[in-house]
């Protein structure tokens, strides 16, 4: 698909834009550029509205590209060409052209480059005229493309034109012209110069070549530091609210001599790496990043069998290392050929007479610079610990611990006193001392015991003792047999004991003004010490106890309608009081002094345990009544209309209609109460004959009460 032609040094290649393609889809662009000055634009290829802009008009603006339209020749069997054209979507945010004042900022997918440009006028129209970075084989036939191959190791600049094509809502399109001759840089063997440029010959014709479907897209700048190396391509954009990843550090030419790249971090002088090479930025304004750079160690641990023997003594551990630390993993006991008679290994430290292990054989750790570690080793261990009964009785007096040691201590568990018999007469056996006047023990019966040698040690005695416990009424009395309480303990120990209950020994102080005194405390007489009642408490010889008291004071007080009556106090727990009398009430009758849930007379005694609140209690002299006619069948025929009732001659009548339904009235009151005669009366029917049927009686009715009288068999029920 090349022709090329040597002139003046320079290759002379014929491009047909594009390569030919064969039963692919395709189609044609509907709208370009009407001007057909910057190139030739074939039939079925129509051109956008231009809306009388320029492509200058856009400078500081960043257009992403979501769509290319690629133009290409088609040669069909016999040899015709045509102009064809295929659509390509593009992912968001992989291409853009940034239009500054003096220079383009490019991205075309992974490649970046920020070529200057020159403004030209064609047909009035702004034309940028710039080169553009291209990738080519180190052969000669070679593809101009935006692929993102790596691979590839020669970059050329080729002479190109950018022209704006109009709108279409909200998307812009650019055209993009290459001329259809050009030449190429060659050296003086043939081959095409890296970094060359590919230049339009005087009778080249500029043809489309793509349009770029774009919308505007705002940005912001990420500035690469290096961070003490170098860089080449120091600042990229970032495109608002679309994802973005970064350039890898090679693409960018970051190196630093005898380091490695790691990552990227957002401050100065920081070793945290928050964003990986090419990996995702996550900002969305301006920022600058560090690089972060990691750099190769040689670190040697040197293993010391520390009174053993080794064959393998030493290995180099090597690490690539941000903070100079590198992981190793130890040597195993088997590789390292580790031994010494009569112990076991047990693992490594980092001294020689460490008492525990460090670090486990094998184990993987974290290291910073040269190490030495040091075998730890184990043996077996048996000591004699010897029990001497100190003046007491034993059967076994010695016992065998066994056990494997770093140190030489062995941990063991001492045999308990009734197993090995140990006792003394009037003593309590209280331990085990290291020396034999010793008071206090050192270990305690059958508790753990950690030696390092054959030991003997002494039983400790305490004498068992007893003590009485004298208690005073001071001022009140108590049950003659409760006066006195003994307490059995140890004379080192003391004696422990849970004092009698004042209810037990029935203590009791009268007042003499009526009630009596309250229990406090008990006061030890000696110490003036407090306690309780049936408080826990340990003495070391004879005790007295004098009781505290205290005399109480109450208040009492009588409401009437929550208007205060009176107000008195009594001393004295259980005091006796008179509850007070009260004045009579019009059309009332009193109940009762209500003092919570209990109600007293006038005159009635109380006796007083706390403060006291009497409300007098009151109810109406009065009742409240109703009539009420359970009605007839339906199918007698009977009917009953007008009621009447008189309560000692007080007359009350309903008028209710003629009807056979049961019949509630509502409840009246009625002030008296008492014996009541009472009369009732209504009007009964059958069919067309009229008659009354009548009741009455005398009832007692309570205060405050409800009641239904039945007019039709003169009977009367309290309902509450």
């Amino acid at each position: 698909m090349f022709k090329t032609m040597k002139s003046f040094g320079f290759y002379f290649l014929f491009i047909i834009l594009g390569l030919s393609f064969f039963s692919c889809s395709h189609q044609s662009k509907p709208e370009f550029d009407n001007d057909n000055s910057n190139g030739s634009v074939e039939e079925g290829i129509q051109p956008a509205q231009k809306t009388g802009k320029n492509i200058t008009d856009f400078v500081g603006n960043c257009f992403v590209v979501y769509e290319q339209t690629i133009f290409y020749n088609e040669v069909d069997e016999s040899g015709n060409t045509t102009r064809q054209s295929i659509v390509d979507p593009i992912a968001e945010g992989t291409v853009y052209y940034y239009i500054k004042n003096n220079s383009l900022c490019t991205k075309w997918y992974g490649s970046m480059d920020t070529p200057s440009y020159s403004v030209i006028k064609e047909d009035n129209n702004d034309v940028i005229y710039f080169y553009e970075k291209v990738y080519s084989y180190s052969d000669h036939s070679y593809s101009i493309s935006y692929s993102e191959r790596w691979d590839t190791d020669i970059i050329l600049y080729r002479e190109s034109k950018l022209v704006y094509g109009g709108t279409d809502g909200e998307y812009i399109y650019i055209n993009k012209y290459l001329p259809d001759f050009f030449l190429t840089e060659e050296d003086e063997f043939g081959n095409i110069v890296d970094g060359g440029k590919i230049l339009a010959v005087s009778e080249s014709q500029w043809l489309l070549s793509e349009t770029y479907k774009c919308k505007i897209i705002n940005t912001y700048n990420i500035t690469f530091d290096a961070s003490g190396g170098t860089i080449e391509n120091n600042t990229v954009l970032g495109l608002k609210n679309i994802d973005f990843s970064l350039p890898t550090a090679s693409g960018m030419g970051v190196s630093k001599e005898g380091y490695i790249f790691k990552g990227w971090a957002t401050a100065e002088g920081s070793k945290e790496i928050v964003y990986e090479d090419g990996g995702n930025f996550t900002g969305q304004t301006d920022v600058t990043l560090y690089a972060v750079w990691g750099y190769n160690v040689n670190y040697t641990i040197t293993y010391n069998a520390n009174g053993g023997t080794i064959e393998n003594g030493s290995h180099v551990y090597s690490g690539e290392t941000i903070y100079g630390n590198i992981s190793a993993t130890l040597i195993k006991q088997n590789d390292l050929i580790i031994n010494r008679e009569g112990y076991f290994f047990k693992g490594w430290a980092t001294t020689n007479n460490a008492s525990s292990v460090e670090i486990t054989d094998g184990q993987t750790i974290t290291i910073t610079g040269d190490l030495v570690l040091y075998a730890v080793w184990s043996y077996i261990a048996t000591y004699t610990i010897s029990f001497n009964a100190n003046e007491g009785n034993i059967t076994t007096n010695s016992q065998t611990i066994t056990g494997e040691t770093i140190t030489g201590n062995v941990t063991g568990t001492l045999s308990r006193s009734t197993v090995i018999k140990l006792s003394r007469s009037g003593y309590k056996f209280k331990g085990w001392g290291l020396t034999a006047d010793t008071r206090e023990p050192d270990y305690l019966d059958a508790s753990k015991i950690i030696i390092n040698s054959d030991i003997e040690i002494f039983a400790i005695w305490d004498l068992k003792v007893s003590y009485t416990i004298t208690f005073n009424p001071n001022g009140g009395t108590l049950s003659e047999n409760k006066k006195t309480q003994i307490a059995e303990g140890t004379q080192d120990e003391g004696a422990t004991v849970t004092l009698t209950s004042i209810d037990d020994m029935n203590l009791y102080f009268s007042y003499s003004g009526g009630g009596r005194y309250l229990f406090t405390t008990w006061c030890n007489e000696s110490d003036q010490s407090l306690y309780d009642d049936c408080a826990s408490i340990t003495i070391y010889g004879d005790t007295t106890l004098r009781a505290n008291w205290y005399l109480p004071e109450y208040t009492i007080r009588y409401y009437d309608r929550n208007s205060l009556l009176q107000t008195s106090t009594v001393k004295g727990y259980y005091a006796p009081i008179t509850v007070r009398s009260i004045t009579s009430r019009a059309g009332y009758t009193f109940v009762g002094w209500k003092c919570g849930d209990y109600w007293h007379s006038s005159g009635e005694t109380v006796y007083v345990i706390n403060n006291i609140t009497f409300d007098a209690d009151w109810e109406e002299n009065c009742f409240y009544f109703r009539v009420y006619h359970p009605g007839y069948p339906s199918n007698t025929g009977e009917k009953f209309s007008a009621i009447a009732i008189y309560m000692d001659d007080k007359l009350t009548t309903y008028q209710i209609g003629i009807t056979n339904s049961s019949y509630y009235s509502a409840y009246q009151k009625y002030s008296d109460y008492g014996s009541i005669s009472w009369d009732t009366g209504f009007d009964y029917r059958v069919g067309n004959s009229a008659s009354s049927i009548n009741h009455s009686g005398t009832s007692t009715f309570s205060r405050e009460r409800y009641y239904t009288i039945n007019v039709a068999d003169g009977t009367v029920t309290c309902d509450r």
